[in-house]
């Protein structure tokens, strides 16, 4: 029996004035743009964005993860 591979992605989004990331856990990219746009949806209560891709895409292991840096105001 094979198993799939499954990934950690981080897929970046803006809106007019917010740059967003989003990270999901799929076996596949379209899988993963699918699975954003629903979270982005709900978590961003009605404000637009748009421009979602993927910025990183990572094999799920111990030890997987991300580390973001942000801009001080």
């Amino acid at each position: 029996m094979e198993m799939s591979s499954v990934y950690l992605y981080r897929l970046e989004a803006a809106t007019a004035s917010h740059t967003l990331d989003c990270v999901v856990v799929a076996s596949s990219e379209e899988e993963a743009f699918a699975q954003a746009e629903v979270l982005m949806d709900k978590g961003m209560m009605g404000m637009e964005w748009n421009e979602l891709s993927i910025v990183e895409k990572k094999r799920i292991s111990k030890g997987a993860g991300y580390v973001f840096v942000k801009k001080l105001p």
